[in-house]
């Protein structure tokens, strides 16, 4: 597994040992967000590996916007039963809503 992208950000050949999934919420939060992807993209670049990888999902696969108005493209809809590691929701301050 070494040659990883020298952004930590596995490419998609790249085996990872632990995948997360992120289920963006719309409306969500992104301070959350981003900063769990910079500690997992970090991590990866001093284990010189690709360990971490992750995806994203939507309620319906389409862009999960942000609660600052900025789309994020997403990996598939949640409904697509997400083969992850582990499974973090990302919502706003209304999820209930969602």
């Amino acid at each position: 597994m070494k040659h990883l992208a020298e952004t930590g950000t596995p490419r998609p050949e790249d085996p990872t040992v632990l995948t997360i999934g992120f289920f963006l919420t719309p409306q969500f939060g992104p301070l959350g967000f981003f900063a769990a992807l910079e500690v997992l993209r970090t991590a990866n670049r001093f284990l010189d590996t690709a360990y971490y990888g992750w995806r994203t999902y939507s309620i319906d696969g389409e862009p999960a916007v942000a609660a600052n108005g900025i789309p994020v493209t997403v990996e598939g809809s949640i409904s697509d039963d997400p083969k992850v590691d582990f499974l973090f929701v990302c919502a706003g301050y209304h999820p209930e809503n969602h």
